[in-house]
């Protein structure tokens, strides 16, 4: 499946560097996904990935909302040869990323270094197919 994209963008978040790319996948639903690559300097001896990823991406999709044609986003975030996905699901307007889930999993190895193994993806694509439902007061 082509994908068209913008340019890397290369910035930091609490110390710790990153680039993000965003992916418009080719299909009526809308679906845009981000891939953002953590380094693991500057995250110190935690290395706790996971929560600023979940920042980083609530800020992106607070500054960057979808566009045109664009119903559904979700993110790829890869750290150290891991990655996790996280979808958007508004909350009274407002981006939140939540993880992803598959088979009761929800981090994986970077195949290649850039995605999670190829059934999780394509369960990832057809989750951001469905309409998102946002958070309501009986989810949270």
């Amino acid at each position: 499946m082509a994908t068209t994209g913008t340019p890397p963008v290369h910035s930091t978040i609490d110390g710790v560097m990153f680039t993000l790319t965003r992916q418009q996948h080719p299909n009526p639903q809308g679906v845009v996904i981000d891939h953002v690559h953590l380094e693991r300097e500057g995250l110190g001896a935690g290395g706790h990935w996971v929560s600023l990823a979940g920042r980083l991406l609530q800020q992106h999709w607070r500054r960057h909302p979808l566009g045109r044609g664009e119903r559904r986003s979700g993110a790829a975030v890869i750290c150290g040869g891991r990655v996790r996905l996280f979808t958007d699901e508004p909350t009274f307007r407002q981006p939140v990323a939540l993880p992803f889930y598959h088979l009761n999993e929800a981090e994986w190895p970077a195949v290649d270094g850039m995605a999670p193994p190829l059934p999780v993806l394509l369960a990832f694509q057809e989750h951001l197919m469905k309409p998102g439902t946002g958070l309501t007061e009986e989810r949270l």
